[in-house]
Formats: structure tokens, C-alpha cells, sequence
């Protein structure tokens, strides 16, 4: 055990020997930064107000304000939040903005996001279809193209230079 760990055990009998009972120790203000870092993160992403995330940990773990989270809650806290964002629980919840330029847009739209920002956008047509690359490679074998990689490719052409074909 480090002398950090003795220490602890014996603050915890002091107080027990004193008090009768043993409180756990509220977290710092430099203690909860990761947490308020990802609460900031979640604004910015799904425009939740800070106020209803702060909410939703103080219901979860039964707490009336952040600063009595304990460090042992800490960690939890912070998993909380962070697999409600993973389950999709702020999408939809709060008014979601518009992106600019696609004010009372009816139809399919493809977006392309890096980073959590739209990378580009698309329309798509009755005609366009959005497929995996191994479902594109066999609807267009079943329509009788041949796919092939450029790079096996390269020494086909090669072979084939020269060449000529009688018509």
C-alpha cells in the first residue's frame, strides 16, 4: 500500500472515531474539468443545453448539484453522459439546427462529415442509389460489367499496346 493510501485509511478512522460516521469526499472543481469538458463537447455537437446534461447526472446518481459527485461517481459520471451521446439520446431531443441553404429541402440529401462537421453535401435524385461497395460490385456484375481494379488493370493495357484489332 503507498503512504498516499495509509494516509487516506487513516483519515477515514479519524473521522469515523470522531464523527461516528464517514463522508464521501466531493470532488474538486480541477477534479470535474473532464467531465465539464465533455458536457462542452456535447453543446457543441448536439446543441443540448448544459443545463439539461447537468440534470440528467444529478437524477442519475441522486445528487442536487455537480460538485457533490464524489471521485468514485466521477468516472461513472462521465461514462453516463458519454454513452447516452453514443446511444443517440441528444439526437432529436433538442431543436436540431438547419444547415444553411437547405431551409424547407424535401428530399435525400447525402452528407459527408469529418470531425462532426458537414464535409459536403449531395442531393440525390430518384435515380441515385447509396450502396456498400461490395453491393455496387455485384449489381453491376448481375447487369454484365466486368469490375477491375485499376491496378490489375495496368498490365493488361500494357500487354494489349501495340496491338491491333481487325474490325
Amino acid at each position: 500500500m503507498s503512504l498516499s493510501g495509509i494516509t487516506s485509511c487513516d483519515d477515514v478512522l479519524y473521522e469515523y472515531w470522531t464523527t461516528g460516521e464517514v463522508t464521501a469526499k466531493k470532488t474538486t472543481t480541477q477534479d470535474r474539468t473532464p467531465l465539464r469538458g465533455l458536457v462542452n463537447t456535447l453543446i457543441g455537437k448536439y446543441g443540448v443545453s448544459s443545463k439539461k446534461l447537468y440534470q440528467m447526472v444529478h437524477h442519475e446518481f441522486g445528487i442536487k448539484h455537480i460538485n457533490e459527485l464524489t471521485g468514485e461517481q466521477l468516472p461513472s459520471a462521465i461514462e453516463y453522459l458519454a454513452t447516452k451521446a453514443v446511444e443517440g439520446e441528444f439526437l432529436g431531443k433538442e431543436e436540431i439546427p438547419i444547415f444553411h441553404g437547405y431551409t424547407g429541402f424535401t428530399g435525400r440529401l447525402l452528407m459527408e462529415l469529418k470531425n462532426g462537421e458537414v464535409h459536403c453535401t449531395q442531393m440525390l435524385t430518384p435515380q441515385h442509389h447509396v450502396a456498400t461497395l461490395n453491393d455496387f460490385t455485384e449489381m453491376t456484375q448481375r447487369a454484365g460489367y466486368l469490375m477491375i481494379h485499376e491496378e490489375d488493370m495496368r498490365p493488361m493495357m500494357k500487354a494489349l499496346q501495340g496491338y491491333k484489332l481487325s474490325v
